[in-house]
């Protein structure tokens, strides 16, 4: 006998597998790109999605690596060569190149944590408030409130199924 997760916590997928949000949860954690990771699953579709809190500077860095001018001299740039700007938690949650810096992260964290196919989420939501006792989002244990995450972020969840999977 394996406990693996809370059994009210545990979903049920289209295809009749049933996933642990908080295995999931641990492995995509471990990401130096994210503060907090939210995972769920609903019974309409295959695959689980996730609600993602980044760590901004981390996800800048991510984004923004040394790069070459051809003259062999090296400098930090974006894909156009200009040295970026700090931007706000924000614009980095509304950058769609975030978000597939992540789920690449994301990928290599489910492979290394040996997650089946059916358990690796397949579409995230960058969010920019991290979840906390006094929005709520937390238990006064510092646990995931999953029915209010849920319930608060209802309709980014439905737009993430509709969206589906994302391929990276």
């Amino acid at each position: 006998l394996k406990v693996v997760d809370r059994c009210k916590h545990i979903f049920k997928l289209a295809q009749g597998e049933y996933v642990a949000p908080e295995k999931v949860e641990q492995a995509y954690q471990q990401s130096g790109l994210v503060s907090q990771v939210f995972v769920d699953g609903d019974t309409l579709s295959s695959f689980p999605v996730a609600l993602v809190v980044p760590d901004p500077e981390a996800l800048e860095r991510a984004l923004f690596k040394p790069v070459t001018n051809g003259h062999g001299k090296g400098a930090q740039a974006n894909g156009n060569g200009a040295v970026p700007e700090k931007r706000t938690i924000e614009e980095l949650c509304a950058d769609p190149e975030a978000k597939k810096v992540v789920l690449i992260e994301f990928k290599k964290l489910g492979l290394e944590a040996n997650l089946m196919g059916f358990e690796k989420v397949k579409n995230i939501q960058l969010i920019p408030e991290p979840f906390s006792v006094e929005n709520s989002m937390l238990t006064p244990t510092l646990k995931t409130a999953r029915p209010a995450v849920r319930k608060h972020y209802s309709e980014q969840l439905a737009g993430l199924y509709r969206q589906g999977a994302v391929a990276i």
